[in-house]
């Protein structure tokens, strides 16, 4: 398992020390400013960059790692931002989907190298992409997740991706429960 973080929220550690317990092969990928690797199962890239997600997928593959699932956890956050005009709309669309359309890229070009089933597993989490469970706000940047990940299964069969809204109002351990 990859798991992309940008530990903004406590949720992608809290997450990742859960799957530990139970999962021996996790990747955890941090996203920052630079491509380092910290050990074989942890790196820093900057997701927004195509050549460092390119990198990461190139060591991944020069180390022989076989993936079979990826999460996408940079559209999770605790707080909704505010859009004050239609640029900053497209702006926040623009990195809402910018590092998902890299990543895909990647799996593309190394589709039949890493993945250890004929099918990837890309789960996309987010928070405020949904009206969830009576919330009443609405993050329009993020609101472009869901039909943007049902169009991946469409134009790459091999990729299996699902869109996670988890409801921010719900505690850590409930959120990290649902995936």
């Amino acid at each position: 398992i990859l798991i992309l973080d940008d530990k903004s929220t406590p949720f992608g550690i809290k997450l990742i020390e859960r799957l530990k317990t139970n999962i021996k092969n996790i990747i955890a990928v941090e996203v920052g400013n630079q491509f380092s690797q910290k050990n074989a199962s942890c790196y820093t890239i900057n997701v927004y960059n195509e050549q460092h997600v390119t990198l990461l997928f190139d060591k991944l593959f020069k180390d022989n790692i076989q993936l079979s699932h990826i999460l996408y956890l940079p559209s999770y956050d605790k707080v909704l931002p505010t859009i004050m005009d239609v640029n900053e709309l497209i702006e926040g669309q623009k990195k809402t989907l910018t590092g998902l359309l890299f990543l895909v890229k990647a799996i593309n070009s190394k589709k039949e190298k890493l993945f250890e089933n004929k099918f990837i597993h890309l789960i996309t989490v987010s928070s405020y992409a949904n009206f969830v469970l009576g919330q009443k706000e609405l993050n329009y940047a993020k609101a472009v997740l869901p039909g943007w990940i049902k169009t991946i299964e469409q134009e790459f069969p091999y990729i299996k991706a699902y869109h996670v809204d988890l409801d921010n109002d719900s505690s850590l351990e409930k959120n990290v429960q649902c995936l």
